[in-house]
């Protein structure tokens, strides 16, 4: 956008980008220790300075907004404003919004200006590769445990992760709600021969964790 207008060279084949007042981004994570702010703090300063001062030809980046917080806090915060950029008729600037709350992939839905794009990511044998190609669509999960990974978190915090992620993405079940039945005879026959032919020899750690996950989303 600089660049088109200011004159300069596009790397593109073809561009048809409107003038554009201001650019405004919050980019980053850093603290404000001198002045007492935390991160959140620096991030809501400067969100809003951004909401106070932009206009309907304005061009604006946020990244991450809500992530200094609590998960529930940040992602009420960052769905209100995403909102409030569709709503404010005199306010509706282009926006370019990265999250990984997955919850607001689903407000395309609600505002038909609103389109969801994702990085491609090729998974295979338990790896990824990111390929650095922007498609169309929402991710489907965010890939933290294998970026953490390449980075070199030992091998026993990533099996426990695993583990604890398996746990937080399986829906609970009231149990105050359900009582079992005392006639109740499950046949765990297949789960048990399924275990009994795991070839643990020639299966990593990360393979034996996720087949053990398998079997039991199963039951």
């Amino acid at each position: 956008v600089l660049m088109a207008q200011i004159g300069s060279f596009v790397p593109a084949n073809s561009a048809e980008i409107g003038l554009i007042d201001k650019v405004f981004t919050r980019v980053g994570a850093s603290d404000n220790i001198s002045m007492g702010e935390s991160t959140f703090m620096v991030e809501m300063n400067e969100t809003a300075s951004i909401l106070n001062n932009l206009s309907e030809n304005s061009l604006i980046l946020l990244d991450e907004i809500g992530r200094g917080t609590s998960t529930y806090d940040g992602l009420s915060i960052a769905w209100s404003i995403l909102e409030y950029i569709n709503k404010k008729e005199d306010k509706k600037f282009r926006t370019l919004f990265a999250t990984h709350f997955h919850e607001l992939t689903k407000l395309h839905e609600t505002y038909s200006n609103i389109i969801n794009l994702q990085v491609a990511v090729h998974e295979e044998n338990n790896s990824i590769n990111f390929l650095h190609r922007i498609i169309e669509g929402s991710a489907e999960k965010s890939y933290g445990i294998n970026v953490a990974e390449i980075a070199g978190i030992p091998m026993e915090v990533l099996l426990k992760a695993k583990v604890l992620l398996s746990e937080f993405e399986t829906p609970k079940i009231n149990q105050t709600s359900i009582q079992p039945s005392l006639f109740q005879d499950t046949d765990y026959s297949e789960v048990i021969e399924k275990l009994k032919s795991m070839d643990l020899y020639n299966m990593t750690p990360i393979d034996v964790v996720n087949y053990i996950n398998d079997l039991r989303k199963s039951i």
